[in-house]
């Protein structure tokens, strides 16, 4: 599939539409990321509008999946740890800051796999949990338990609210 990656808002996207091609992107928005001393946000789109945000520049990542009609629910990516501290602290087109709860931090090989998936497919691989945007709640991420509305992004795909059972990715 045919994808842009968007390193920086202020630069034209790379095509991209191969794993191999969105390695070397990554691999360069990485090195970028690297020298500058500090994560960056790259997001990888597709045609239709659905996009992968993915932190690069370190060992760890942050995912980030939004349905191309743009509206809630948005999904992110769920790590093996719990705690929201310490945050992961990164920035879009390096300059726009972000923070990232402990949570939702997973290795870079997980991520990079997600992308290379998402270009293949449409879809990332991993499972990703929907954030309740609207809720009065805390603004804490909401996992329901399925039927329709539900914030789980899990194999197979059906943006957005996917039902099926599978629990979030890495266990």
């Amino acid at each position: 599939m045919h994808v842009l990656v968007i390193i920086d808002q202020d630069r034209e996207p790379i095509d991209v539409t191969t794993a191999a091609e969105l390695e070397h992107a990554v691999h360069f928005a990485s090195e970028e990321a690297r020298t500058r001393g500090m994560l960056n946000v790259i997001y990888i789109e597709a045609p239709n509008g659905d996009a992968l945000s993915v932190v690069v520049g370190g060992d760890e990542t942050v995912l980030g999946f939004t349905c191309g009609h743009g509206d809630p629910p948005y999904y992110e990516s769920r790590g093996s740890v719990a705690d929201d501290r310490p945050l992961l602290t990164a920035y879009v087109s390096f300059r726009h800051h972000t923070e990232f709860a402990r949570r939702c931090v997973i290795p870079m090989q997980m991520g990079m796999s997600a992308g290379k998936e998402f270009v293949e497919t449409g879809s990332p691989h991993v499972c990703l949990v929907g954030r309740d945007v609207g809720s009065s709640l805390t603004g804490r991420d909401q996992a329901f338990a399925g039927g329709h509305g539900s914030s789980r992004l899990c194999p197979p795909y059906a943006c957005c609210g996917s039902t099926h059972p599978t629990r979030y990715a890495p266990h």
